[in-house]
């Protein structure tokens, strides 16, 4: 969208919600329990993770029972690589922000609570946008690991399981957009103040 923040009730929008950085992880951990379907399609998709997670190990120890500690470890090296991918994680965030025209990106950590961010100040996001950045680092990472799986399935199965777990921050929020679809939601963040701010049409015959 290219609407500043100020200018969001004059266009008929009202706050909704405002959510501080440091919160995000009870955020998170609510909104993942919801009952939208991209909440529920993420739970399913981690449970299937997770089982093909075990039943790669399994199949792998049953099938090459001396090679055990091997097996393990090319599967730890995919979870280890999924830490690694942090980083390319939020910069492709950031790429994705900047396709959909975003100002220049800021990116912040938060050590004691482990998490990462990309985010560019005062550019409000409409539902689309939001998803196409919310959602760019699950698609790039996970098309990687499958393509990785080729060589080496077990080090991708680790890699495409854990990334997908670090990727329930993106999830909540998309969910949470998702929830409120029908009211025209956008979204933009204060880099400096350390929060996000969703806004809603008042009306909906004024959906842009």
């Amino acid at each position: 969208m290219r609407l500043p923040p100020e200018d969001l009730p004059a266009a008929g929008y009202r706050l909704l919600a405002s959510l501080d950085h440091r919160e995000i992880i009870p955020f998170v951990q609510e909104q993942l329990v919801k009952a939208n379907w991209i909440s529920r399609s993420y739970r399913g998709l981690v449970l299937l993770l997770l089982a093909l997670s075990i039943g790669f190990l399994t199949f792998a120890i049953f099938r090459a029972p001396k090679a055990w500690e091997h097996t393990l470890t090319q599967f730890s090296y995919g979870l280890a690589l999924a830490f690694l991918l942090a980083p390319v994680h939020e910069l492709i965030h950031g790429v994705a922000l900047k396709a959909v025209g975003a100002p220049p990106v800021q990116y912040r950590a938060n050590w004691r609570k482990l998490y990462l961010m990309a985010g560019a100040d005062r550019f409000v996001a409409n539902e689309r946008e939001f998803y196409l950045v919310a959602f760019a680092p699950f698609v790039v990472i996970s098309l990687g690991a499958l393509v990785l799986s080729v060589w080496y399935p077990l080090l991708a199965i680790g890699l495409l399981f854990l990334h997908t777990a670090f990727c329930a921050g993106d999830f909540a929020l998309a969910g949470f957009m998702n929830e409120h679809s029908e009211k025209g939601i956008v979204n933009y963040d204060l880099m400096g103040e350390g929060r996000s701010y969703f806004y809603v049409l008042e009306n909906q015959n004024s959906l842009v």
